[in-house]
């Protein structure tokens, strides 16, 4: 503990004269950076050393993390843990002042509260300039039919005014977007609205979907399930102007059920 002591008191902005990139990349057991912790790390230096760690993170992996990153929890029993790792993970922060990480806030938090935890080491933001390769691709390909029709139908496509608002237009980039991931497409377009939309639920802002359960995304009833403790207050809601037209017939189909 001593030697991380020291390391912390030192001034790494000052001894480092050039930008030293570190690329980092995480898998984590969910996705809160203050009670989740890394399962995977993997990193390469300025030199381009690389570095992957699988780590025993000592909670459960959550369903949607597991999903997203297909690390098993028995994978991991027998994995060295973020301690076994800590003064050399120190080392290699400590010798770069640029870190570049997709989705850099959350690898960056989960990082600064796994370091603390496991060894009282303050990763400090203000030692570090941050580049997120998906921020500078939406900085590049703003989210625009064009931008989109650029991507998929190539600069030669005649995209003025006139034919940006042409349903054709869309045609023609959803039959490129079948030839370019075909594999999107092959279970139909339910599946293909559950993979890119999601459960949407109910199109409005009072309620969301979770788990197939209706909960409330504002006010006060705010992440509660919707249930009949709550009839009042939908009757309320059922009131407002600013309610769509489907989130008032779920307040009527669920009130006319109780």
């Amino acid at each position: 503990m001593t030697k991380l002591k020291e390391k912390e008191s030192q001034n790494k902005a000052a001894v480092i004269d050039t930008d030293r990139a570190l690329y980092i990349s995480v898998a984590s057991t969910g996705l809160d950076p203050f009670k989740d912790r890394i399962c995977k790390l993997s990193l390469v230096d300025h030199k381009g050393k690389e570095y992957n760690f699988l780590l025993n993170p000592e909670i459960s992996i959550k369903d949607y993390a597991f999903k997203a990153h297909g690390i098993k929890q028995e994978d991991l029993v027998h994995s060295q843990k973020l301690e076994d790792i800590i003064e050399d993970l120190i080392d290699i922060f400590e010798a770069h002042n640029v870190l570049v990480a997709y989705n850099y806030a959350f690898v960056f938090q989960i990082l600064q509260t796994e370091l603390f935890r496991v060894s009282g080491y303050r990763l400090l933001e203000e030692e570090f300039v941050f580049i997120d390769p998906y921020l500078i691709f939406k900085k590049l390909y703003p989210y625009s039919l064009k931008n989109a029709v650029r991507t998929f139908l190539g600069d030669s496509y005649d995209l003025d005014t006139e034919s940006s608002f042409s349903a054709k237009v869309l045609k023609d980039l959803l039959d490129a977007q079948k030839n370019a991931e075909p594999s999107l497409f092959d279970s139909g377009y339910r599946d293909l609205e559950h993979n890119t939309i999601g459960d949407l639920g109910i199109a409005g802002r009072w309620f969301n979907l979770k788990e197939d359960t209706f909960v409330f995304a504002q006010g006060k009833f705010k992440g509660k399930q919707v249930s009949t403790d709550h009839l009042e207050y939908l009757e309320w809601l059922a009131s407002l102007d600013d309610i769509t037209v489907s989130e008032r017939k779920f307040i009527e189909d669920f009130c006319s059920q109780v």
